[in-house]
């Protein structure tokens, strides 16, 4: 199995990496440099070592404060990885498409050629015709969405409906 040298350096197990078998995905792909993993967050800290040279593209009409989760999101799915520094990330070979939180942002990745988009944020609780036919058209367009589902208080509580999610 691929080990990165970072797998346990900042922790000696890692609960989130431990518990979606990412060895045993590795063994399999690191990813590959000329996928791009397409991520709609908050704001990036686009100069953190984890980050230096894995984007593409970095939305320069993202004005959020809010560096941190972005950041943290983005690294987890191809920050730098076997560097003795940090976390391992999933598909660390891949390179990033870094855009601020958007229905159009994400139709826009899906036009490019985008293929997999992670979107960390919810829009709402109760379903809306207009945002389920951009969904509907970057599903058309090949795109898998990966989208968060809540925090278990989101929209009421983990048995509702969270949107882009649901």
């Amino acid at each position: 199995l691929d080990t990165p040298d970072d797998y346990t350096a900042t922790y000696q197990s890692d609960y989130a990496l431990d518990l979606i078998n990412a060895q045993g995905a590795w063994e399999y792909s690191i990813g590959d440099p000329s996928t791009i993993i397409g991520i709609s967050d908050a704001n990036y800290y686009i100069t953190h070592e984890e980050l230096e040279g894995k984007y593409i593209y970095n939305d320069p009409q993202n004005y959020s404060t809010n560096y941190y989760h972005g950041t943290a999101v983005a690294i987890t799915a191809a920050g730098h990885t076997d560097n003795s520094t940090g976390k391992s990330a999933i598909g660390y070979n891949c390179k990033l498409s870094l855009t601020s939180m958007s229905y159009n942002k994400l139709l826009q990745m899906s036009q490019e050629g985008i293929r997999v988009i992670n979107i960390s944020w919810a829009s709402g609780c109760y379903a809306n015709g207009y945002v389920q036919s951009i969904v509907d058209e970057i599903y058309e367009n090949g795109t898998i969405l990966v989208a968060a589902a809540g925090n278990g208080t989101t929209c009421g509580g983990p048995s509702n409906l969270v949107f882009p999610a649901a």
